[in-house]
C-alpha cells in the first residue's frame, strides 16, 4: 500500500494516492511501527507540499518527526525538519522556516550527520537573506492574513471587554434598591 501510494504521489496522482497512504498508516499504527507510521507521515507530507497545502503539509511532517524521534532516526528526523522548514519557507513564514532549519543544522551537527550540513546551510542563508529583504518586499498572503487575524482579534477581544463591562455595570434604579452600606461599595464611595 505504501509503496502504491508513494508511487501514485510521484506521478502526480494525489486523490489516487491517499487510500494507499492511509491503509498503510492504519496497518503501521496497528503494528506499532513509528519508522512505518514516519514514513507515510512524510509522503503525505510531500504530497501536500507539492499541491501548495503548506499548512497541512507542514502537520505531516510535525507527525513524521514525532514518530521518527520515537525511535531515534536522526536522519528522518532531520529531514522532516528540513521539508518543514521549506514548507514554512513557501507558506511564507519565513522565521518558522529559519527556527526549522536551525534545528535541524543542531541535530545533523550533534549527531554526526555531515553530509547534510551543506544543503542546510544553504538554506539557512538563503532564509536569512530574505528575512533581510522582507522589509521592502510586498506582504505575503500569510502575513496579511496573520495581521488580519491578529486584528479580529483585538476587536472580538475589546467587544468582549465592553460588554462585560456593561453586565457589571448596575443602572441608578437598581442601586437606589441596594441598602445604603452597598450603594456605597457599588459607587466606590
Amino acid at each position: 500500500n505504501e509503496r502504491i501510494g508513494h508511487m501514485l504521489k510521484l506521478i502526480g496522482q494525489y486523490e489516487k494516492a491517499d487510500p494507499f497512504l492511509k491503509k498503510a498508516l492504519i496497518l503501521y499504527m496497528n503494528l506499532k511501527d513509528p519508522r512505518g507510521k514516519g514514513t507515510v507521515y512524510n509522503i503525505f507530507g510531500d504530497s501536500y507540499f507539492d499541491q501548495k497545502k503548506y499548512k497541512e503539509a507542514i502537520e505531516m511532517y510535525q507527525r513524521a518527526f514525532v514518530e521518527h524521534d520515537r525511535i531515534n532516526d536522526n536522519r528522518s528526523k532531520t529531514s522532516d525538519l528540513m521539508e518543514a522548514g521549506a514548507a514554512w519557507s513557501d507558506f511564507g513564514n519565513i522565521e518558522e522556516a529559519l527556527k526549522c532549519f536551525n534545528e535541524a543544522l543542531t541535530l545533523a551537527n550533534t549527531k554526526n550527520l555531515p553530509d547534510l550540513l551543506p544543503l542546510i546551510n544553504k538554506n539557512i542563508e538563503t532564509i536569512s537573506e530574505n528575512i533581510k529583504n522582507a522589509n521592502q518586499a510586498p506582504k505575503t498572503q500569510y502575513q496579511e492574513l496573520k495581521e488580519h487575524k491578529e486584528q479580529e482579534y483585538v476587536k472580538e477581544v475589546e467587544q468582549k471587554n465592553v460588554q462585560f463591562k456593561m453586565q457589571q455595570v448596575k443602572t441608578i434604579e437598581e442601586i437606589e434598591k441596594l441598602s445604603k452600606e452597598n450603594q456605597l461599595k457599588e459607587l466606590k464611595i
